[in-house]
């Protein structure tokens, strides 16, 4: 078996929510996701996500830990929101914030979430 292995690939165009369901499981203890945006013109658009365990239900109490590190058009880092113990992960692939028009993503790996759901 591979170290590295494609497990979804989901696409979604101008929605509030999506569910992605199934991912996680205890074959894995690091996963990947990478994220690609796109573009937005005005209003921002950031990325902010739970996890849905095995029985279908949002996780929502405060079991996320996250960081966030963004690395801007001009070279330098801005280190955007991270919490202990959060209800969420926010602050992923932020675009279009203010007059800046641009594509974006991200890149975010999980650690060890089938311990969660």
């Amino acid at each position: 078996m591979s170290n590295l292995r494609l497990i979804n690939e989901t696409t979604f165009t101008n929605v509030s929510s999506v569910n992605i369901e199934n991912v996680f499981s205890s074959d894995f203890d690091i996963y990947k996701m990478t994220l690609d945006i796109g573009s937005a013109t005005s209003g921002g658009v950031s990325v902010e996500h739970r996890l849905i365990n095995a029985s279908g239900s949002v996780v929502t109490a405060s079991n996320y830990d996250f960081a966030n590190l963004k690395l801007n058009s001009n070279g330098s880092f801005t280190e955007n929101d991270s919490a202990v113990n959060g209800n969420d992960i926010r602050g992923l692939g932020q675009v279009g914030s203010g007059v800046d028009t641009h594509s974006d993503g991200a890149v975010a790996y999980y650690f060890n979430p089938y311990s969660l759901i």
